[in-house]
C-alpha cells in the first residue's frame, strides 16, 4: 500500500475549516504528542481547531496552543452493574453527541480504539465525518472483547481510517472494514532540551526509552547488555519511563549481575538531552505502531539497533546503512550488535550521520499536510452542515 495514498473524493467537499479531535486524555504518550503537533499545525493554516478530552479534569502532559479551543468530559468507569454501565455510558454519548453537534465541526477526528468507538457511535445520524486513527498494531495489542467487537461494527461508518504504516493497513483490509485507509506515519520534531545536567554520565550509554511495560521488551534489551559483557568496559543502559515492569526489570538486571550498570531514572524532561549524550538507541520492542522514540534517535545523528518488529523499524531503518536492524526479539543478535557498534565509533558516526536524513522524509511540513489533505477530503461539504437539524439527544435519550 502506498503510504502517498488519499482517498477517492465523494463529491465535491468544501475545505475542513472547524475541525474537531477527541483523544482519552493528554496525559503523556505518542498519539498525544502527535495530537498537540497537529494542532499547531492546523492552527498554522488557518483552521478552527478544538480538542476533546474524556478523562475530565486530570491534568495535560503537553500543552496546546492558546488559539485552540479544549473541552472536557469525563467517561470514567464507575457504574457497579452491567445495566448501570450501559445507562450511564448511553448518557455520556448523549452529552458528547450534544456537544459536539453544538460545536458543528466540518469533521471529527479521533484517536484510539475505544474513543474511536464511542464518536462513531454517538455520531451516527448527524452526517458529521468521522476519521479515526489506530496508534498501535492491532494483531499484537489485543483489545477488550467487547470494543473489538464494536470496531468490527462501527469502523465501516467513519469516513477514513488512519494507520501508520503499511504492515497495520494490510492488516487492517484483512480483519476491519473500513470505506477508506489512509497511511500517515509520524513526524520528526525539533529537539527540546530540558534543564537536567548530564555532566559526569558516561558517554558510553544505550539508551532505550518507553513505558515499562512487556510491549517494549526492555527484558530483552537487559539480557542482551549482560550478554554482550558491555559492563566490563564501562558502558552502562539507561531506560527512560516508567510503568508496571519496573520491579520485574529490576530483578531481572540483578539476577544477571548488571543492576549496577541498568539505570531507570523514570519520566524526565530532559528526553533530548539524553539522546545526544547516548552512543547507541536500542528499539526492543515487541510490536510498535510507529516509533517516536526511534525517530527521534535517528534524526539527532545516532546509531540505532532495532528488532524487526511488528509496525516498528522497518519503515524507518535501512539495515547497515542508517541503523542495524535484527530479527524480533533476538537477544543474541542484539548483544552481537551492541559489541560491533561498541568497538567501532566510525561505524556509529557514519550511521548517525545517515541516520539523520530521516528528517526529511518525514518531516513535519509533510506529513501534517497528509494529515490536511484527508481532513479536506473527508470534510462535508457546507450546505450539508448548515442545513443540519437533529436535536442533540434525538436518537440517544436517557436518563441520569
Amino acid at each position: 500500500m502506498n503510504s502517498d495514498y488519499r482517498p477517492d473524493i465523494d463529491g465535491l467537499c468544501a475545505p475542513a475549516q472547524r475541525i474537531i479531535i477527541v483523544i482519552s486524555s493528554l496525559g503523556g504518550g505518542g498519539a498525544e504528542r502527535v495530537v498537540v503537533d497537529l494542532c499547531e499545525y492546523l492552527i498554522s493554516q488557518g483552521r478552527d481547531v478544538t480538542v476533546l478530552t474524556l478523562t475530565g479534569n486530570d491534568p495535560d502532559a503537553y500543552e496546546l496552543g492558546q488559539s485552540v479551543g479544549r473541552e472536557r468530559m469525563k467517561f470514567q468507569q464507575d457504574a457497579r452493574s452491567l445495566p448501570q454501565l450501559v445507562e450511564r455510558e448511553w448518557y455520556r454519548l448523549s452529552r458528547m453527541r450534544a456537544r459536539i453537534i453544538a460545536l458543528n465541526p466540518d469533521v471529527v477526528l479521533s484517536f484510539i480504539d475505544a474513543t474511536n468507538v464511542r464518536v462513531l457511535a454517538c455520531l451516527v445520524g448527524t452526517g458529521i465525518p468521522v476519521i479515526v486513527s489506530e496508534r498501535i498494531h492491532p494483531e499484537h495489542h489485543a483489545i477488550d472483547r467487547k470494543w473489538e467487537w464494536l470496531r468490527q461494527a462501527l469502523y465501516r461508518l467513519s469516513s477514513a481510517t488512519v494507520v501508520q504504516t503499511d504492515d497495520i493497513a494490510r492488516w487492517f483490509e484483512s480483519h476491519v472494514p473500513t470505506k477508506r485507509l489512509v497511511v500517515i506515519p509520524n513526524a520528526v520534531r525539533r529537539p527540546s532540551f530540558g534543564k537536567e545536567n548530564l555532566c559526569g554520565k558516561s558517554d558510553h550509554i544505550i539508551l532505550a526509552i518507553g513505558r515499562l511495560a512487556p510491549q517494549k521488551g526492555f527484558d530483552l534489551l537487559i539480557k542482551a547488555f549482560a550478554q554482550s559483557n558491555l559492563s566490563a568496559l564501562g558502558w552502562r543502559v539507561v531506560i527512560l519511563g516508567e510503568g508496571e515492569s519496573r520491579k520485574d526489570l529490576e530483578h531481572l538486571a540483578a539476577d544477571l549481575g548488571v543492576s549496577s550498570y541498568v539505570d531507570m531514572p523514570g519520566h524526565v524532561q530532559n528526553v533530548a538531552g539524553w539522546i545526544a549524550a547516548a552512543s547507541i538507541f536500542a528499539l526492543s520492542s515487541r510490536y510498535e505502531g510507529f516509533s517516536n522514540v526511534l525517530l527521534e534517535a535517528m534524526q539527532m545523528s545516532r546509531a540505532c539497533v532495532a528488532f524487526d518488529c511488528p509496525g516498528g523499524a522497518k519503515e524507518m531503518i535501512q539495515d547497515n546503512v542508517n541503523g542495524i536492524i535484527i530479527p524480533p526479539e533476538d537477544v543474541d543478535s542484539m548483544s552481537k550488535a551492541f559489541t560491533k557498534l561498541a568497538a567501532n565509533s566510525s561505524l556509529r558516526a557514519s550511521l548517525g550521520r545517515e541516520a539523520a536524513n530521516i528528517s526529511i522524509m518525514f518531516s513535519p511540513e509533510r506529513i501534517y499536510q497528509k494529515w490536511l489533505d484527508t481532513l479536506d477530503d473527508v470534510s462535508a461539504p457546507r450546505s450539508t452542515i448548515a442545513s443540519r437539524t437533529v436535536a442533540p439527544d434525538a436518537h440517544l435519550k436517557c436518563s441520569k
